[in-house]
């Protein structure tokens, strides 16, 4: 997996040199911190990835918010549900990814396909209109996103951290401070190591 220094270096980076489009773009990539194959876990353990933002990636946070500082507040207001999860579709579809997908949970069809969901044909169109979310979209894990997405640009924009992503950080603090003394510190163990934890404490929970 790509390093998380690396994604958000790139993605901020991108930002500076072109738009607010792009700029836009870059926040949200902020989401990819985790892969395909740990997503599903994330969505089912609510983790709050603004936490993460801030503990792995300190000096893009800092660039990120110069860059607000520079283009303005008002920006923020353009970031919706709707354009968010557009956003994230058309992502998905040109880096080959389910991210998307993974998050509107369509029961039985593939959410890039929008002529699966049932959605009406705009007059004098031959090709269905998309709508954010979908018809059908798992209404927990949309909240997820929309939620995390939030407290990014909340963040960001105003250097806002709510009391919950504080005292989720101190906690994942707390757990990288134990995995590093035991010798733990690639990114890579660390994610195999934080599934175990969190299989163990389901299977703890089940007992």
């Amino acid at each position: 997996m790509e390093s998380l220094q690396k994604a958000f270096g790139h993605g901020f980076a991108v930002a500076a040199r072109i738009s607010y489009q792009v700029f836009q773009s870059a926040v949200l990539k902020a989401l990819f911190i985790i892969d395909e194959e740990h997503l599903e876990m994330a969505i089912e353990q609510n983790i709050d990835l603004l936490p993460l933002f801030m503990i792995y990636a300190p000096q893009w946070v800092k660039y990120s918010r110069d860059l607000v500082g520079r283009m303005g507040r008002g920006v923020e207001q353009k970031i919706t549900l709707q354009n968010s999860l557009k956003w994230l579709d058309e992502q998905c579809q040109k880096r080959r990814r389910r991210y998307y997908d993974i998050i509107v949970n369509l029961p039985g069809v593939v959410g890039s396909n929008p002529a699966s969901v049932g959605v009406p044909t705009l007059k004098g169109s031959s090709q269905e209109p998309k709508v954010y979310p979908p018809p059908g979209a798992d209404t927990q894990r949309v909240e997820w996103w929309w939620g995390n997405v939030q407290r990014l640009t909340g963040f960001v924009f105003r250097g806002e951290v709510p009391d919950s992503s504080k005292r989720w950080g101190v906690e994942h603090l707390r757990w990288l401070a134990q995995q590093k003394a035991e010798g733990t510190t690639s990114l890579d163990k660390l994610l195999e190591k934080g599934v175990e934890t969190v299989q163990k404490r389901q299977e703890e929970g089940q007992n």
